[in-house]
């Protein structure tokens, strides 16, 4: 089975708006989450800024080398994002948040760099996409069940690393106060 079975291409273009809206580009997102943004009007938007998003889609960074997803929600769907990204609609037997999940797998990524042409900055195209394998899809309701297992993983790591940063700030702050005494 292909990736273009389970999904259709989609995203898009800007039409004319009046007032002001986001702009992310593929560098403004890092594991992720957009971390950054510019503000931006239909008038001084760059060229690239050229894709809106609905309900249910997903984007993904296009470029080589480079693991950037990011699902619809209503936080982000009024942005505008840049064509570095592909925006993708799951088909109706396809719950978003599963291709959520396979977009940010070694096994898509793989296959998407694999994928990649292009001279100065190699990305995949829509031709590339049609090339990805999938091997199977489960039920409906398997992949909400899969994706339950994978938001508490991704929770439970999301608090390890939390534990992590905080342990290291202990580390350093007991470093400063040795270092203060020894003056």
């Amino acid at each position: 089975m292909k990736l273009l079975d389970i999904c259709d291409i989609s995203g898009k273009s800007v039409k004319k708006f009046c007032g002001q809206k986001k702009y992310i580009a593929t560098g403004d997102v890092i594991d992720n989450s957009i971390f950054q943004y510019t503000v931006v009007t239909y008038d001084n938007k760059p060229s690239r800024a050229n894709i809106e998003i609905s309900e249910n889609e997903i984007l993904f960074a296009k470029m080589l080398n480079t693991k950037k997803v990011l699902i619809a929600d209503k936080d982000n769907i009024n942005n505008i994002y840049s064509t570095g990204f592909c925006c993708l609609k799951p088909k109706e037997n396809v719950n978003n948040e599963y291709l959520y999940y396979f977009l940010n797998s070694e096994s898509f990524n793989k296959q998407k760099d694999k994928n990649c042409s292009g001279a100065t900055q190699k990305a995949i195209t829509n031709e590339g996409l049609g090339k990805i394998i999938i091997n199977s899809i489960p039920t409906i309701n398997e992949q909400i069940k899969i994706v339950s297992k994978l938001k508490k993983i991704d929770c439970l790591i999301s608090n390890k690393i939390k534990q992590i940063n905080k342990l290291n700030e202990l580390i350093k702050s007991q470093f400063v106060e040795e270092d203060v005494y020894a003056v």
